[in-house]
């Protein structure tokens, strides 16, 4: 037995998202980490379907990182307040770059794991929830993704995925900034369960299903 959760929110821009599936869950505090099929088996038994509760975060965004950063640690913490298992936080630097094509913005690039992935893994430690972080991701000279960190409950780097999909507007200058995503569709194993993680376009493709 599976339960599958979707949600999706908008980014900065008023474009770009976040879209989750979760499937499944695994048991909290102690029992956090049980053998899944156990514990499903008792949800079976009692008639109850698992849930998990997902925060989205939609802020401004700034040029300045720590200022960012701070942001988003307050509005984790008050979604893990009401009880939220996983947070989404919303696609940052995205509202920065993407009106025009400037390659001084590539400066706000950075490697993972880097200073976002240090930063969101102490709030998802801090909070107890897993955090799903946009990153604007330098993979290695002049290759770029706009990218989604997981960060587990305990503060470690699940893994990561990258943007499939990237289209090309007037005023969304993706292509200029990003690189196609080379790891495929994937999904990831967190103290709440099994989540897979999309980026905004990426979500209306079908083979994300397979």
């Amino acid at each position: 037995m599976t339960s599958r959760t979707t949600a999706s929110t908008r980014g900065c821009s008023g474009r770009c998202s976040f879209s989750a599936m979760a499937v499944g869950r695994g048991a909290k505090g102690a029992g956090r980490h049980a053998d899944r099929r156990a514990v499903e088996g008792m949800w079976k038994n009692q008639g109850m379907r698992p849930k998990i509760r997902i925060g989205l975060v939609q802020m401004t965004c700034s040029e300045d990182p720590r200022r960012t950063w701070k942001k988003r640690w307050r509005a984790s913490g008050k979604r893990r307040a009401r009880g939220t298992d996983c947070v989404f936080t919303g696609a940052v630097p995205i509202a920065i770059l993407l009106p025009e094509e400037d390659a001084t913005q590539f400066e706000l690039a950075e490697a993972i794991p880097g200073p976002s992935t240090e930063t969101m893994g102490k709030i998802a430690r801090e909070t107890g929830t897993v955090v799903v972080a946009s990153v604007f991701e330098r993979r290695a000279a002049g290759v770029y993704h706009n990218t989604a960190a997981v960060l587990n409950a305990d503060g470690t780097l699940v893994g990561i995925y990258r943007k499939m999909h990237i289209p090309d507007d007037p005023l969304y200058y993706e292509k200029f900034y990003f690189t196609p995503g080379d790891l495929g569709f994937r999904n990831f194993e967190t103290a709440y369960g099994r989540i897979g993680v999309l980026v905004c376009w990426d979500q209306w493709y079908p083979e994300r299903r397979g």
